[in-house]
């Protein structure tokens, strides 16, 4: 009573006057792969981080939902591009030299905690961003998972605080003065 997944291949045999006598072929049953293919879907769809996988010539070949809404692009209109695209104009020229670097030496790393990095929407607006980058061997060859996530909250949040931080300062440096003052 289960539903089962097959892979069918098969080819017809021809006698000598054309005529098609005999189909040779094989089933597979993928099941278990589709199962698995599904849940690596959910898992990248589930994810709080923007991903997309990038080959080595810098296509972008898979990019997840929450990636397409923080970029502002379709499926469709993001797949297939240069991962450039999503690289503020100022920086896109120097861009493919370092993800040749990455993919001379690819190892997991997390970039932006030490560095100002930037992303731009389909609208062309910037954004801070912190990017992961895991390289993963695929049936096409080496390509990169990248997680990308929006910082631009955190960002103003520290920024408020160094408001306030110098507020308490100012404000305590007036009252040393003005206590100074009065004695």
């Amino acid at each position: 009573g289960q539903y089962r997944w097959f892979r069918a291949r098969g080819q017809a045999l021809w006698n000598e006057a054309g005529e098609a006598y005999r189909m040779a072929g094989s089933i597979t049953d993928v099941t278990e792969e589709h199962f698995l293919r599904e849940r690596f879907r959910l898992a990248v769809e589930a994810s709080p981080s923007a991903l997309l996988m990038v080959q080595q010539d810098g296509e972008i070949v898979m990019a997840n939902s929450r990636c397409l809404s923080m970029f502002g692009y379709s499926q469709r209109e993001l797949v297939g591009q240069k991962v450039e695209l999503l690289v503020p104009e100022r920086f896109r020229a120097e861009h493919p030299a370092l993800r040749d670097a990455f993919f001379a030496k690819p190892t997991r790393r997390s970039i932006g905690s030490d560095l100002e990095l930037s992303a731009v929407r389909r609208s062309g607006v910037e954004f801070p961003v912190r990017i992961g980058l895991s390289p993963v061997e695929t049936a096409e060859g080496l390509c990169v998972i990248c997680g990308v996530m929006d910082i631009t909250e955190q960002k103003e949040t520290l920024e408020v605080m160094r408001q306030a931080k110098e507020a308490a300062e100012s404000a305590s440096r007036a009252k040393s003065s003005f206590l100074a003052n009065m004695s």
